[in-house]
């Protein structure tokens, strides 16, 4: 008899929902997740699968945490746009790297700027990206 195959499953784990909230919150949530992994897979890319988890707490910050080989970065993705501030994040991790020895945080919810919180006590460092960067970024 041939063993029964095993089903693989990838997907990252998500934080933020709770058995208290309401059926609409909870549904409202999943609606976002599931967006987000249909942007963050749009176009053949399988960013998603870079993804570790996601946490939906707050309905105006979806944040993901990103499994880098240098290390999880928590990264703010604000309620929309999530591809192109993706992107942005992985077009600039290598040079954000070289600056910092390790990175805790991205913010990259408001326009025109990007929050770095590089690990340790050293303050949240605000880089404001040019319209180059912005280009090179993802915003296509």
């Amino acid at each position: 008899m041939e063993p029964a195959r095993k089903a693989h499953y990838s997907f990252p784990v998500v934080f933020g929902l709770s058995d208290s909230d309401p059926l609409s919150t909870r549904s409202a949530q999943m609606k976002t997740y599931s967006r987000l992994i249909s942007d963050l897979d749009a176009g053949g890319n399988r960013y998603s699968s870079d993804v570790s988890e996601v946490d939906l707490s707050d309905p105006e910050d979806v944040k993901v945490t990103v499994a880098d080989p240098a290390g999880a970065v928590l990264v703010h993705l604000g309620s929309d746009q999530f591809l192109s501030r993706f992107k942005i994040y992985l077009s600039h991790a290598a040079g954000w790297r070289q600056q910092f020895q390790k990175l805790d945080s991205v913010d990259l919810r408001y326009d025109g700027q990007i929050i770095v919180n590089p690990d340790g006590a050293q303050e949240a460092i605000k880089r404001n990206f040019t319209t180059e960067a912005r280009r090179h970024g993802g915003k296509r």
